[in-house]
């Protein structure tokens, strides 16, 4: 699975004549005030919310995909990271992303342990990987299940505000793996001067449609987000992109 389009999407007024089109390995922001669509989007994407004839996958209507054949091709991240029941591990959780690969009652492999592995190690969970998941803070959690994303090894990963609870540090290195990762990263974020830095392509939101889209030079111009946002921004260039002051 390497393209996604979605063709003349509307929903209940909260988005509205949506047209996109995303293939090959590049980091897809979309940016926006709350409640201009972002997130309902991406739920479109990733068949939270049903759709038929608009979402396509290597043209095959998402709608025809079976759990598992999606989950095989698609990882997500949403915004809520606290419904997990019971004591379960860092590793526990992580290695999940293994599942749509193992047979219904099957252990999981020995590389699948590998794979959760390195992505704990990845974002700096390795030497914790015992410890449970409702004792860590927020930051840790969103962390937690990054690498659960990471280790389902998907061809497109949807992903809800990544950057989430974390601190500076790890909102740098969750972009830095995500710019290196070989899938289609589908994302929605605040951080415009990470988005600026680490994203390929973005797309700007407002009002349940899309007001720009382009390369973030083309999108995060001073007259753009004054007409989004409402706000007077500065916008310098700054070696091969654009930074954003208030």
């Amino acid at each position: 699975m390497s393209t996604v389009d979605i063709t003349d999407l509307n929903y209940n007024g909260i988005l509205k004549d949506i047209n996109l089109s995303f293939s090959g390995k590049k980091v897809i922001g979309i940016v926006g005030p709350n409640g201009s669509g972002k997130t309902t989007l991406l739920r479109h994407i990733y068949r939270d919310i049903k759709t038929r004839g608009t979402v396509f996958f290597d043209n095959t209507d998402v709608a025809q995909f079976s759990v598992k054949s999606l989950a095989r091709n698609i990882s997500v991240l949403t915004q809520f990271n606290d419904q997990v029941e019971g004591k379960l591990t860092i590793e526990e959780i992580v290695v999940m992303g293994r599942m749509p690969y193992k047979k219904h009652y099957a252990d999981y492999s020995d590389r699948d342990f590998v794979i959760a592995d390195n992505y704990m190690a990845l974002f700096g969970l390795q030497k914790m990987k015992n410890k449970e998941y409702h004792a860590l803070s927020g930051g840790e959690k969103q962390r937690v299940m990054l690498a659960k994303c990471f280790s389902q090894e998907t061809d497109i990963m949807i992903l809800d505000e990544p950057t989430n609870h974390l601190d500076i540090r790890y909102k740098v290195e969750v972009m830095k793996a995500l710019a290196a990762s070989e899938s289609t990263v589908i994302m929605t974020i605040h951080d415009i001067n990470l988005s600026a830095k680490y994203c390929q392509h973005l797309i700007l939101m407002n009002d349940g449609q899309i007001y720009a889209q382009g390369t973030p030079a083309e999108v995060l111009t001073r007259e753009c987000l004054f007409d989004v946002f409402g706000v007077e921004f500065t916008v310098l260039p700054v070696e091969d992109r654009v930074a954003i002051f208030l």
